[in-house]
């Protein structure tokens, strides 16, 4: 309809047509997207895996996508590459699980517990030390008196014979040692030491960080920077001692600051006192060692780290809390598997031989009087080992011989009481020399045992997997429950004696406690593969 519009001008009257508003002709729908091509999809799937929690992971399918976008990168390839390189990192960061066994943030605002956030050894902090804002998180003030933090180490913490470890923290010196003689209290400030010939982590009055170690034989292969440290500026400091290749070195914000050579697999000076952070002696006339500054996340682990992960520390980078790296262990390099519902052979409720028929393998109880029983944990069958005699024996077979330079491992599924004296769980060649085994000490500790034993972690009141790694030619590893608790130089395990189960040879340690699995295995598993296998 069109409208109209009446204009009155003088005496006439137009009439003129007023237009509609203007309506813009109907516009084509804009285009769709392109699909994305399968190697957009990729990279999409890809992105969204990498942006999940570190400890969330699924490494399989990262691998496979990263395999994948690869193969298809073209001109995308640097984007490609760039995701690799965020991934490798992540890897390098999870490494850092491996071997940890004490982590003290600092961070706690009062209280008297300086917590462990990994292995639960919480430290008591004594007098009064300040809380302060740290590198990361808070930190403690130490100023020089008897404030201190003390962690027992009659524990995975008790580093002994030839066991390798790294001490690591942030520090803040508010000024350097003052004394004038080496005897002064207050000629070196502590870091973490441990009292006695004074072990671990300090700062000269030079301003130069010192790794302190000593010898079986009180020789002294310790370590001092050659660089130093500034006052009033946060440092990150490491310490390394590896029995494996004779040195003790010291890093200094992730770059090393020299070495000192020693002989290697020279046992350690055994101590029983405990570790402290920010003293070294309390109420001592001499040596105390008092610090004076902040120190902040505090870690020790039972291994060397290697320069790249000392670099990462030293970024501000933390170790995470878990490690999602998860592989069933294969058959391959298997030689020994008795499992403790099968191919058990009963005679007067009494166990007379227990088999691997897949590798021939017979364990025999000769002794009427010393065959161990079946008993039960978690409803699951076990060999039950009385504590006094009970034992079996495979008689000697080279696949379970191995030089220095073989790699093997050792497993056990077990379930053990306290008992505070020496237990033999299962041992190759004790009486004849160079053997190998798994023990408990007399302070309820797991143990790798050979002529240099690892010892770590203290045994719980349930089913625990214990494993002992050797890579041959250059080091052995002690697991327990997955995690890495010791570390030692490899070692001659050629003897030509008996396997026994249930004790610790001709030595009174016989073992109190059931065994529901034993492996051996000629290669040395991975960390992936000692993680899969629960408890």
């Amino acid at each position: 309809m069109v409208g109209l519009a009446v204009i009155v001008m003088s005496s006439q009257t137009e009439i003129r047509e007023n237009p509609s508003p203007y309506v813009p002709p109907p516009q084509p729908p804009p285009p769709k997207p392109p699909e994305p091509t399968p190697f957009e999809r990729d990279l999409r799937a890809l992105r969204r895996l990498l942006d999940e929690p570190v400890k969330d992971w699924n490494v399989r399918e990262l691998d496979a996508q990263l395999r994948r976008a690869a193969e298809g990168g073209g001109s995308r390839r640097e984007e490609v590459e760039k995701l690799r390189r965020e991934y490798d990192r992540a890897l390098r960061i999870l490494d850092l699980r491996e071997g940890l066994i004490g982590r003290w943030p600092l961070d706690e605002p009062d209280g008297l517990v300086a917590r462990d956030v990994s292995r639960a050894h919480d430290g008591k902090i004594v007098g009064s030390v300040g809380r302060v804002p740290g590198r990361i998180g808070g930190a403690f003030q130490f100023r020089g008196g008897e404030d201190y933090v003390e962690i027992p180490s009659s524990n995975i913490l008790d580093i002994r014979n030839a066991g390798v470890y790294t001490l690591a923290a942030w520090v803040m010196p508010d000024q350097l040692p003052a004394g004038k003689e080496e005897p002064s209290n207050d000629s070196w400030h502590a870091i973490m030491v441990r009292q006695g010939r004074h072990m671990g982590l300090s700062v000269t009055r030079e301003g130069r960080v010192a790794m302190g170690h000593w010898l079986s034989d009180f020789k002294q292969p310790s370590h001092t920077s050659v660089d130093r440290i500034p006052l009033k500026v946060w440092t990150h400091v490491a310490g390394i001692v590896d029995p494996r290749t004779g040195r003790t070195s010291v890093f200094i914000n992730g770059k090393s600051s020299g070495e000192s050579v020693w002989p290697a697999k020279s046992p350690a000076l055994p101590l029983e006192s405990p570790w402290r952070i920010g003293i070294a002696a309390p109420k001592a006339k001499e040596w105390g060692w008092s610090a004076r500054g902040l120190i902040d996340e505090v870690v020790i682990y039972a291994r060397a780290l290697a320069p790249e992960e000392i670099a990462l520390l030293a970024e501000g980078v933390v170790p995470p809390v878990g490690d999602p790296r998860k592989t069933e262990p294969s058959d391959a390099g298997l030689v020994l598997h008795l499992l403790s519902d099968r191919d058990v052979k009963m005679e007067n409720k009494a166990v007379a031989s227990w088999s691997d028929p897949s590798h021939g393998i017979v364990a025999k109880a000769d002794l009427p009087d010393a065959r161990p029983a079946i008993g039960s944990i978690d409803g699951r069958p076990g060999i039950s080992f009385d504590g006094k005699n009970d034992q079996l024996v495979i008689p000697a077979r080279p696949e379970l011989t191995f030089q220095e330079s073989d790699s093997f491992t050792l497993a056990i599924r077990v379930f053990s009481t306290a008992r505070a004296r020496w237990q033999g769980v299962i041992e190759k060649s004790l009486d004849a020399g160079l053997w190998y085994g798994l023990w408990i000490d007399d302070k309820n500790r797991w143990v790798f045992g050979s002529t240099l034993n690892l010892h770590g972690d203290q045994i719980l009141p349930r089913v625990s997997v214990v494993v002992g790694v050797q890579e041959g030619g250059r080091e052995r590893r002690l697991y327990v429950n997955g995690h890495r608790v010791a570390t030692g130089p490899a070692m001659n395990a050629s003897g030509s004696g008996p396997l026994k189960i249930g004790t610790g040879g001709s030595r009174p340690e016989f073992f109190d406690g059931q065994l529901q699995e034993v492996w051996i295995w000629r290669r040395a598993l991975d960390p992936a593969e000692i993680r899969a296998m629960k408890p």
